[in-house]
């Protein structure tokens, strides 16, 4: 489906790529529609679906252990959906992590309770969950691995799927979700775009993308970002005899669960043909926009400045300033970000009765968060989208083309034994033994509106 044009506007991208001591990044993308007609806004409506899950408890405690969290599903030539997903494989929670691939044979077999199988598992924590202290060792990078990202390259000398997840170093705390953070890179080896299903390899030396422990090796397309040096004393080993290891007292160190560290995200997707570069990603926790001309780098991570945008700002909504998890889906003519609004408190909502803003009734017991663009470069602001029953991690859109979509989604849950999300809850505070995360799927109309001044 195409969106009809909107009302003329002028709006110019600037993300404009920085310097390096051999060459100068020529501006990528330059006078995005100036002048030019404006696309209008997509506006998702649920039709149904979302109320049990696509993969039943049994299935998922058979080969998925405790849940899903983070990732994104894509839609090959011949109809099947491919998800790419982490799993809570078992205890701890949170650290005792795996990636792995699921099929459905099309859209409505994914819809469809029963309709998905386990196809492979890319990586997995290393540690034994019955002594994790003992076995993950700190300078392990990757003992903990999430939101797995498939996006299929075909540059020069490619021509095959990559995946980029984030990997959490073993800092020795419960939840090795707060440990370093990295995104790690892999390449499947069967080339062309049937070959989805790997095998995958990781990409040589530490498989660093982007990221505090990337190599600069000569010849490394690997990019460092984040400095670990104000959270160093987070992160050594505990004293002798001490039962638990030190922990900074201030962010970005601290994490709402009293654990420490240095989180990173990953959120590649390929942009529009004609783009100068062919890859942008969302990386940290502002969702900082990088680009790159293959997957495996080098990729440049770009300022608010750069972009001509805060990133952060336009991937949050009127009621959760803090979100994550952006999924990026190809939608009509343009591109659509999913993201989950978890909020430190779970979200505001204003009182009619009072007139007064107070907590709860948003954030994920509400739904998800959405912005568009036309091409990845400058995105408009996010909105709340309303799912029954809440939605803890988005994993992306598949348009219909008929004016409809699907989104798979998960909920977390903090007691298995009861699967609901109350108002306020946040899946990412579900940390304890009896949590478990489903895989559901959701319909929604699509329809289109006339951007507003200041969207």
């Amino acid at each position: 489906m195409t969106p009809r044009s909107g009302g003329r506007r002028s709006h110019t991208t600037k993300l404009i790529g920085c310097c390096s001591s051999a060459s100068v990044w020529v501006v990528l993308l330059v006078s995005w529609l100036t002048t030019a007609a404006l696309p209008q806004l997509p506006v998702l409506t649920y039709t149904g679906g979302g109320d049990v899950p696509v993969i039943s408890d049994a299935q998922r405690e058979a080969s998925a252990g405790r849940g899903f969290e983070g990732g994104r599903a894509v839609r090959q030539p011949d109809g099947s959906v491919w998800l790419f997903t982490a799993e809570f494989q078992g205890l701890p929670v949170n650290a005792n992590m795996r990636i792995a691939i699921w099929r459905a044979n099309s859209t409505a077999a994914a819809a469809a309770a029963g309709g998905w199988e386990r196809r492979t598992t890319i990586a997995a924590s290393a540690g034994d969950p019955a002594d994790w202290n003992s076995t993950c060792r700190t300078d392990n990078l990757r003992a903990a691995p999430w939101a797995p990202f498939p996006v299929y390259d075909d540059s020069p000398g490619e021509g095959r799927w990559h995946v980029h997840w984030v990997s959490y170093a073993c800092d020795l705390s419960w939840c090795v979700r707060s440990g370093v953070g990295n995104i790690l890179g892999a390449a499947s080896t069967v080339a062309g775009i049937g070959g989805i299903g790997g095998p995958y390899a990781s990409y040589a030396g530490n498989s660093v993308v982007i990221g505090p422990n990337a190599s600069t090796a000569a010849g490394s397309t690997a990019t460092r970002f984040g400095d670990l040096g104000s959270c160093a004393v987070c992160h050594v080993a505990p004293k002798p005899g001490g039962a638990v290891p030190p922990f900074c007292a201030t962010p970005p160190c601290l994490f709402d669960n009293g654990k420490t560290g240095a989180a990173i995200s990953a959120g590649p997707f390929a942009l529009p043909p004609g783009a100068a570069a062919r890859f942008a990603s969302f990386v940290g926790l502002s969702h900082h926009v990088a680009w790159a001309d293959s997957m495996r780098g080098p990729w440049t991570v770009g300022t608010a400045q750069q972009v001509g945008q805060d990133p952060m700002a336009k991937l949050s909504t009127p009621s959760a300033m803090y979100t994550e998890n952006p999924v990026v889906s190809a939608l009509g003519a343009g591109l659509v970000a999913t993201f989950d609004t978890v909020s430190p408190s779970g979200g505001w909502v204003v009182d009619g009765a009072r007139g007064t803003w107070v907590p709860g009734g948003r954030g994920e017991s509400f739904g998800f968060g959405m912005a568009f663009s036309v091409d990845g470069g400058l995105w408009s602001n996010g909105v709340d989208v309303r799912l029954p029953g809440g939605c803890r991690t988005p994993l992306g859109l598949l348009d219909g083309g008929d004016g409809t979509a699907t989104m798979l989604f998960t909920r977390r849950f903090a007691d298995c034994a009861d699967q609901t999300l109350p108002a306020g809850s946040r899946g990412d505070a579900a940390n304890d033994p009896t949590m478990c995360a489903n895989l559901y799927a959701a319909t929604f109309n699509v329809s289109w509106r006339d951007w507003q001044p200041g969207e």
